[in-house]
């Protein structure tokens, strides 16, 4: 459902700048049986390999959905992994916790860039800001910065540490 919603919301919006904030729930638990795309009606295991797949399958048809209406080549996507790997170190404050993978993709990111820059999610909102040319608030202070200079691949390195945090 949130699938088909965001694919129909690019379509009404295609001819305007948009803003979709996409998050799946497929990869967290209870991990349930998905549709098997290649045999209608059959379903694939209720597992968070078959989830994880079957959300690598919707992101294509994202990006064929974008590609079809001819806005692919002007349209940002930045996927992001939260809270650390499953099942050795999810929801823990180290390294295993903290990192998470990201792809962007859109006008002028570098393709193929494999990045070691440590970032954080405070980081997305001046990239989006960066990418929209809107100027964030001057009345409170801001740490985080744009990512764009980065997933450019104008330079190599973002920030020396994040601070992680989980509370009870």
């Amino acid at each position: 459902l949130f699938h088909e919603f965001v694919l129909d919301f690019t379509k009404r919006h295609a001819q305007k700048p948009f803003f979709v904030y996409y998050t799946s729930v497929l990869t967290h638990n209870p991990h349930t049986h998905t549709p098997d795309p290649t045999s209608p009606g059959q379903h694939w295991p209720a597992s968070f390999k078959s989830n994880l797949e079957y959300l690598d399958h919707l992101m294509g048809t994202l990006f064929a959905g974008l590609k079809e209406q001819g806005i692919a080549d002007n349209t940002y996507v930045i996927f992001i992994g939260d809270n650390g790997t499953g099942n050795s170190g999810k929801g823990t404050v180290t390294e295993r916790g903290a990192r998470v993978p990201s792809i962007v993709w859109g006008p002028g990111v570098k393709r193929g860039l494999v990045s070691q820059a440590v970032a954080d999610l405070t980081d997305i909102m001046p990239t989006l800001a960066d990418i929209s040319g809107a100027t964030l608030p001057s009345d409170r202070p801001f740490d985080d910065k744009s990512l764009l200079p980065v997933v450019r691949g104008e330079q190599p390195k973002h920030r020396d540490w994040i601070y992680s945090h989980l509370a009870d």
